[in-house]
């Protein structure tokens, strides 16, 4: 099953990627724990209503994105706030209805 949306991660999750042949490549990441965090340097951060959309912006912002990409973890930033209520005041309501989350990528340390 495709991850989607944020309450969709609990354990790990599927980066993919389509290379100029047409072939996929996958890999699958992890939750990184608080513990951990010493083990690992963060490659970027995204606000997104999707994890659709919060990959998108890696792969974009990121370079070599997928060969680094180890790990993740979910959260809610004050940027992810400031998106969700200048949203609100301008159109009334969040467009899709869903929250804004921050998901943090890491790469090995």
């Amino acid at each position: 099953m495709a991850v989607t949306s944020f309450e969709d991660i609990e354990k790990e999750l599927t980066v993919r990627r389509q290379l100029l042949d047409g072939r996929l490549e996958e890999k699958t990441i992890h939750p990184v724990a608080d513990e951990d965090l010493a083990s690992y340097k963060m490659l970027g951060c995204g606000d997104a209503q999707s994890v659709g959309m919060a990959l998108h912006l890696a792969f974009q912002h990121c370079s070599n994105f997928f060969e680094r990409v180890a790990g993740y973890r979910v959260g809610r930033s004050h940027e992810a706030e400031v998106i969700e209520n200048a949203l609100i005041e301008e159109l009334g309501e969040l467009p899709h209805g869903a929250p804004y989350r921050s998901i943090e990528f890491y790469e090995k340390a």
